[in-house]
């Protein structure tokens, strides 16, 4: 039995005592003082929290990014050791004040009602909250702009263990989040280490095998092999990408943005990433991308949602989607990277001449073997992208792991009701 199950049974076997948020707690909403009155902010001392606060130095705050005056503070200034919570906009996020403070209409402010505070652990009222964030992330009232619904969330239960167990809890969590924190920052360095040494090992690995397979000689897997010597024995037709691919750029997007929101699409250009995104789409996908200018030229990609395709770069596509698929011809392309490269013209900015594009040769096997290859070379991939993906996957276990912990440790049986003489 640890610690803390002794605490319990000894000091509330029964259970523990819970009330409502507001009967434990003095309610408030938060406020921005007037912009349009210097006399408000102007050599401000007296923190205003906003959620960029939270974002930016954590749950526990003592001081905030702007202040204001104390002619902008109306009524009382929300106490030191209370809490702020979202509950419109960023719904289910929330700190703790080490200072006298105010905060903007975003917040609702929790301090502990004064008959409690001898039997209340402002830390412990904290670290409960995470479960309050929870139910605020499901309860949302869903309109132009989100909010909680205030009267429910008042009148959620909030439990009133014996100080020993808050005392417990809290020191558990203490521990349990500095090492998190510690452990997590120790795995993302070793983990960065492993998995880019892997990384590139896989990468030398896929291209060694990518070349294999558009060999079509000797080097060829057997696999391979026996397909095309059953598919076409006299051996398998070489044309230029011109004869067998459509290639034309882009045209300049209207409106571009350059952070994504849903319902935009990408806007792929010149780079090796996205340039940026856009309200419409002028490609469907399953198509190849290719620089035409600038510093990025010979980098090959394959674009399999909707997009938008700009003037600077190259769109390439089958031109008998029934005998040669775009999938194929975009691991050839891969295959031949070095090949692009030798065919740009130097300058100030350098480019790919259309020309120079289409004269690259792409090997023609039967329709059967560009799948098989296709199908290979995608599971390689997804190897790949998964090692890449692997630093956050498990960080976020790591998360989940500390949150299941803490929610176990914050979970408390009713107080037994008395029995009926």
């Amino acid at each position: 039995m640890s610690k803390l199950e002794a605490l319990i049974e000894r000091l509330c076997p029964e259970g523990v005592e819970w009330k409502t948020l507001d009967e434990v707690f003095t309610i408030r909403n938060g406020y921005t003082p007037s912009k349009a009155n210097p006399d408000y902010w102007e050599g401000g001392t007296i923190p205003w929290f906003r959620m960029d606060d939270i974002r930016t130095n954590g749950r526990i705050l003592e001081d905030s990014i702007q202040h204001i005056t104390p002619a902008g503070v109306k009524g009382k200034l929300f106490e030191k050791d209370s809490i702020i919570l979202a509950t419109t906009a960023t719904i289910g996020e929330h700190a703790l004040l080490m200072a006298d403070a105010l905060a903007n209409q975003r917040f609702t402010n929790f301090a502990i009602c004064k008959s409690l505070k001898e039997r209340l652990l402002p830390k412990f009222a904290f670290y409960y909250f995470f479960m309050i964030d929870e139910w605020c992330k499901k309860n949302t009232r869903v309109s132009s702009f989100p909010s909680v619904d205030m009267k429910k969330l008042k009148k959620q239960p909030f439990p009133l263990p014996p100080l020993e167990v808050q005392r417990e809890v809290v020191g558990i969590l203490d521990l349990f989040t500095g090492l998190t924190a510690e452990l997590t920052a120790e795995l993302t360095a070793e983990l960065t280490a492993e998995l880019t040494a892997e990384l590139e090992l896989r990468k030398k690995q896929y291209a060694y095998y990518r070349e294999v397979l558009l060999s079509f000689d000797e080097k060829s897997p057997s696999v391979i092999k026996e397909m095309t010597k059953r598919l076409c024995p006299n051996g398998i037709e070489y044309k230029t990408l011109g004869e067998v691919a459509n290639c034309k750029t882009g045209t300049k997007p209207q409106e571009i943005s350059k952070e994504y929101t849903e319902g935009l699409y990408t806007c792929i250009n010149a780079g090796t990433t996205p340039f940026g995104y856009t309200p419409q789409f002028n490609r469907d996908g399953d198509i190849i991308t290719t620089p035409s200018r600038g510093s990025s030229i010979g980098f090959v990609g394959y674009q399999e949602k909707p997009f938008w395709l700009g003037p600077l770069c190259y769109g390439i596509t089958t031109k008998a989607p029934d005998l040669l698929m775009t999938k194929y011809i975009y691991y050839c392309l891969c295959n031949q990277t070095d090949d692009i490269l030798k065919r740009k013209q130097g300058g100030a900015i350098p480019a790919l001449n259309i020309s120079h594009l289409e004269s690259i040769i792409i090997p023609l096997p039967p329709l059967e073997v560009q799948r098989k290859i296709v199908e290979i070379l995608d599971q390689f991939h997804t190897l790949t992208t998964s090692l890449t993906e692997g630093i956050p996957a498990e960080i976020e276990a790591r998360r989940k792991q500390y949150h299941y912990y803490r929610n176990k440790l914050l979970t408390f049986k009713d107080l037994a009701p008395s029995p009926k003489e």
